[in-house]
């Protein structure tokens, strides 16, 4: 709070500003959002958030690892509604990354 009491401080707003990621999702998707971004458990609950207000199911991806290679497998941990993590998963079977769905919802993944 500021002096006043009556709003947040300017470096409150500045870093709610910084922290509040500028999405430009349409107004009514109904498809699955999959974020694999290195952001805070935080801020992907924020960007849920916005992604969902537009009927979006939102997915929390972490990758994790080297890029492909014949002796690398990189990992990519999911999570969010078991209903659309599978389906994001599904197509990395068989391939050199190692999809791993999370239990616990949003923000699961961006712990890692």
């Amino acid at each position: 709070m500021s002096g006043n009491g009556s709003r947040p401080s300017r470096s409150t707003e500045t870093r709610r500003n910084l922290a509040a990621p500028r999405l430009s999702i349409p107004r009514s998707y109904a498809g699955v959002y999959v974020d694999g971004n290195a952001v805070s458990p935080a801020t992907m609950g924020g960007i849920s958030g916005i992604v969902q207000r537009s009927g979006a199911t939102v997915v929390d991806g972490s990758v994790i690892g080297s890029p492909p290679s014949d002796t690398r497998s990189p990992r990519l941990y999911l999570s969010g509604p078991a209903d659309a993590v599978a389906p994001v998963a599904r197509p990395f079977e068989g391939s050199a990354v190692q999809a791993r769905p999370l239990t616990g919802g949003i923000g699961q993944a961006s712990a890692l």
